[in-house]
């Protein structure tokens, strides 16, 4: 339902709540016309019978009022439209009724205003709330001129006097009615924002990588974000388990052991002030320790940086003296390939250096929409020419539609150059020719990108240890090409892992969409 149909919903809500006490009044009123003029002891309270219609109006308008209230309770469609013309018709038959027990100067002639207040704040139109008390003032002023009846003591004065009632009740209740309305409308703006901001903070909550649950003050869950389901393993329609809870209610910190067996840090946390609501803030201490570890290597990598660029200057000088020694002819052949394998290895290094250089670099994406498939397509002829590979050795699969990522295109670059060659060197056939596959899948949960090779599996201890820097598992390599790959696909919002399927090495990208 449109928020505008639930305000008008609202609204009509609340006038049919009013017509319904103003329908229970007009039945209360018709009975105590009714026992004045019926029961013979109207003298007893000051006021007398006239020669008017007063008891065959009275027993109509109790009639009346009783088949309005009956209609309004089994036809509840009409109470609205019913309620809002029976209340034009009391007016008039209150100030009828109000003469007719000669009651005009003890007060009765006021009742009318109940019902002009109501007409004030249920209709929409000025004029027809503003021509009501005119109306009634003439009615009033005319029912003794055309029934012949003597003023006696309701003078002019008084008559003046109620008709000065009747405008000051109608204004005040359009005054009230008009700050009724804004009132209600600030409130409809407020309520807009609130829900507005309420779904801004719900979809900032869901997408944080740290769990979190909401509980109100009977320590319930009101909210569950998506990262503390991922966490404690159960989907979006289970109920958080129990166990949780009750832990959650006995203290601040504790572990939690997931379904699966993961251990899930908790902090229990009050919001600052008078709230409540209160707060269950989850991590994986596996992923705590990976961070740990992560920082770890981050020092590391810092370091091993400052000590590679010192020895970098020490290494050219040895492959300069090694390139000069080379070439003197005073040395011997076999003294000459000595000097090459000097050379050769300190290139080696300094491909290390570099790298370890790299490591220490902060890797800041600049990202751009990139078509996938396209980008993919260039990148594979480029690469191929570089390695000497037959492009038709290389399977490429993608989605017949347009797919966009945002995604630094230098990083995506590198992170394929390193994934492919990898795949090409580890990845051989029986008959030694390399085989590589990219196959690319779009769908609404999420775009990756799986590169993949054949080859045996490689050991459990080793698979561990497969994105963790200076770990190879060839004489040549340096051990750093995954490890990199993996922190540009962190810095682009991805993910990068590795499973063994089918007698395939598989490299997955997750873009994040």
């Amino acid at each position: 339902m449109r928020k505008s149909q639930l305000s008008k919903l609202e609204s009509i809500t609340g006038e049919t709540q009013l017509i319904r006490y103003l329908n229970l009044f007009r039945v209360l009123m018709a009975a105590l016309y009714a026992g004045l003029l019926f029961s013979g002891h109207a003298e007893k309270l000051g006021v007398y019978p006239v020669p008017l219609l007063g008891r065959e109006v009275t027993l109509a308008y109790l009639l009346f009022a009783i088949l309005v209230l009956l209609v309004s309770l089994l036809h509840k469609k009409w109470i609205l439209k019913l309620g809002k013309a029976a209340l034009m018709l009391d007016v008039f038959v209150l100030i009828y009724l109000a003469w007719s027990i000669n009651g005009v100067d003890k007060g009765f002639a006021i009742l009318p205003v109940v019902m002009l207040g109501a007409i004030a704040a249920l209709f929409h139109t000025s004029l027809v709330i503003l021509l009501m008390p005119f109306l009634a003032s003439v009615f009033l002023w005319l029912v003794p001129v055309f029934s012949h009846l003597p003023l006696q003591n309701a003078t002019h004065s008084t008559l003046l006097l109620h008709s000065l009632i009747y405008f000051l009740i109608t204004w005040l209740g359009l005054r009230q009615s008009a700050t009724a309305k804004e009132t209600l409308t600030i409130a409809r703006q407020q309520r807009k924002d609130i829900v507005s901001l309420t779904q801004l903070n719900a979809a900032i909550i869901d997408k944080m990588r740290t769990g979190v649950i909401v509980l109100d003050n009977s320590h319930q869950p009101v909210y569950c974000n998506r990262a503390a389901r991922r966490l404690l393993a159960i989907p979006a329609n289970n109920a958080i388990p129990h166990q949780l809870l009750d832990a959650a209610n006995k203290q601040e910190k504790f572990i939690y052991t997931s379904p699966t067996g993961d251990k899930i840090s908790v902090y229990h946390q009050m919001p600052d002030g008078d709230s409540d609501i209160s707060l269950l803030f989850m991590e994986n201490s596996r992923e705590l320790a990976k961070t740990a570890h992560e920082m770890s290597l981050s020092a590391l990598g810092r370091l091993s940086a400052s000590i590679a660029h010192e020895i970098r200057n020490p290494l050219s000088a040895i492959y300069t003296a090694s390139q000069l020694l080379g070439e003197s002819p005073a040395i011997r052949d076999e003294d000459r390939d000595l000097t090459q394998i000097i050379s050769k290895q300190i290139e080696r290094a300094n491909i290390i250096i570099e790298n370890v250089l790299n490591l220490s670099r902060q890797h800041v994406a600049n990202p751009e929409n990139i078509e996938l498939k396209a980008h993919l397509k260039d990148f594979l002829i480029q690469f191929c020419d570089n390695q000497k590979l037959d492009i038709r050795l290389v399977k490429f699969y993608t989605p017949q539609q347009s797919v966009r990522v945002l995604f630094d295109k230098s990083h995506l670059n590198q992170i394929l150059w390193n994934l492919c060659k990898n795949a090409i060197k580890h990845g051989q056939t029986d008959n030694g020719i390399p085989k590589l596959s990219l196959t690319l899948h779009n769908s609404p949960s999420g775009t990756h990108l799986d590169i993949m090779n054949p080859g045996p599996q490689m050991d459990p201890h080793a698979e561990k240890q497969l994105f963790e820097p200076f770990f190879t598992t060839h004489t040549q390599g340096t051990g750093l090409g995954l490890y990199l790959s993996r922190e540009l696909c962190q810095s682009n919002n991805a993910t990068l892992n590795y499973r063994y399927i089918g007698n395939q090495h598989r490299f997955r990208i997750h873009f994040d969409q």
